[in-house]
């Protein structure tokens, strides 16, 4: 089934239909898509932390129906799901999701939309839960529309993709002018989003209402902190990935296949062990793959040094360049780490030169070339878990891979990592690392 241009609904409250005309079947779907939100939004855990203890909850705000990228990617395999059962497009049992791609509003800085992207065809995931349809375009066949953009092979990864209305689509490299579709330029200050004066909190359904004003009741009830998520459910940590993927995905899954050849040499520093230092889990990371490669290759003055030895000499490379890798207030700076793993390493002295070779996206493809007996994943999370705050935005080392397998929903890849959180290894859901990436370390 190709798709059609998209049309305007003849409803003025219902701004955008999907790709094609959509039958009764299709607006029972996404009424169903809007119920369950609410139970998407509650596991994702996207209500915000609060100061005040005690007392009755704000009402529902704007940020509280905001769609992070997690939650986008189960409206879109729900409304897959859905779809496949109609039997009335091309998706079947073997169509899987490839990425979630964020879009921006003609800012550059507001998410507007997501588009996930599909083995075949694509959806366009709303930003936020109050608008009259969440779903505002779809294709069961044809590529996402801005892949028609110049220099498409950047819109998805360096440049931004602005998405200001239906096949309204931008290529945003950072100027005052933006390339269109057909490769024409626009004055940045020309556009304007379709989508802010369709949402209103009457389109939330009551039962989402109900379950965001309990969390935040919760919330407050905690101190003004949101709980932090069990382990091996959607938002904790993951100590099990069959269990998590159980919890998470439904089903029953089995592992069959996998690449460890660091798990002896796996060390576990943490960001606790070093009282006093601030957001520095890209040091505690550098500091346990330096640990690691002196257990694997026998480098005694590694083996012989403390975590904390390494993990000043580490600090000082940073002091000794005026903070160029290492911001006490901000973190390890992402752009910069390959630089601070080649100079940690050369401290030591160590032959033949290590290098850490990126960014690389963390595809499933890259994972499994990056995971070998002679390499090592530094790897940058950005708001990973952002709801249940396990994470956020982390560095921490990859060192191992696994792919559970269920026989309905195909396979889902898990890398073990030394989190910097943990003084054992935890995993993480390599489907949730579409926005992340990585340094590849090589020894």
């Amino acid at each position: 089934m190709q798709h059609s241009e998209p049309v305007l609904s003849s409803s003025p409250d219902k701004p955008f239909f999907a790709k094609e005309q959509i039958t009764m079947k299709k607006r029972k779907t996404n009424q169903f898509i809007s119920i369950l939100l609410a139970l998407v939004l509650l596991l994702c855990s996207v209500v915000p932390a609060y100061a005040v203890e005690g007392g009755e909850p704000d009402p529902i705000e704007s940020q509280d129906l905001f769609i992070t990228d997690e939650v986008a990617k189960h409206i879109a395999l729900l409304f897959l799901e859905d779809m496949v059962n109609t039997g009335l497009t091309t998706w079947d049992e073997s169509t899987e999701l490839v990425r979630v791609v964020p879009m921006y509003d003609e800012t550059g800085e507001n998410i507007s939309a997501y588009t996930a992207e599909l083995t075949s065809g694509y959806i366009v995931i709303s930003s936020y839960a109050d608008v009259p349809n969440l779903i505002f375009e779809w294709a069961d066949e044809a590529e996402p529309v801005y892949a028609g953009l110049p220099a498409a092979h950047n819109a998805r990864s360096a440049a931004k993709i602005i998405y200001v209305g239906p096949v309204d689509y931008y290529l945003d490299s950072g100027s005052d002018t933006l390339t269109g579709i057909e490769g024409e330029q626009v004055p940045r200050d020309a556009l304007s989003n379709d989508f802010d004066e369709y949402r209103d909190i009457e389109n939330v359904s009551p039962e989402a209402i109900e379950m965001l004003t309990e969390a935040k009741q919760e919330a407050l009830e905690n101190g003004g902190i949101a709980p932090l998520a069990a382990d091996n459910t959607l938002g904790g940590y993951i100590t099990d990935s069959a269990a998590y993927a159980k919890n998470v995905y439904g089903g029953s899954w089995k592992c069959t296949s996998w690449k460890n050849d660091w798990e002896s040499a796996a060390h576990f520093a943490t960001t606790y062990d070093f009282p006093g230092y601030t957001f520095h889990c890209g040091l505690v990371a550098i500091t346990n793959a330096i640990k690691m490669f002196g257990k694997k290759y026998n480098s005694r003055i590694i083996q012989n040094s403390s975590d904390l030895e390494i993990f000043l000499k580490v600090f000082a490379i940073n002091s000794a360049t005026w903070n160029e890798y290492y911001d006490p207030g901000g973190g390890t700076y992402d752009d910069c780490a390959g630089e601070f793993i080649d100079k940690s390493f050369e401290a030591y002295t160590v032959s033949p030169t290590i290098k850490a070779y990126g960014q690389y996206p963390c595809s499933i493809d890259r994972i499994k070339s990056s995971i070998a007996p002679n390499k090592l994943m530094y790897i940058m999370l950005q708001n990973y878990n952002s709801g249940g705050k396990p994470y956020e935005n982390h560095h921490l080392i990859g060192y191992a891979w696994a792919c559970l397998n269920n026989s309905y929903q195909g396979n889902k890849y898990f890398i073990k990592a030394c989190d910097g959180h943990n003084t054992s290894a935890r995993n993480l859901d390599a489907s949730r690392l579409i926005m992340d990436k990585y340094w590849e370390i090589r020894f």
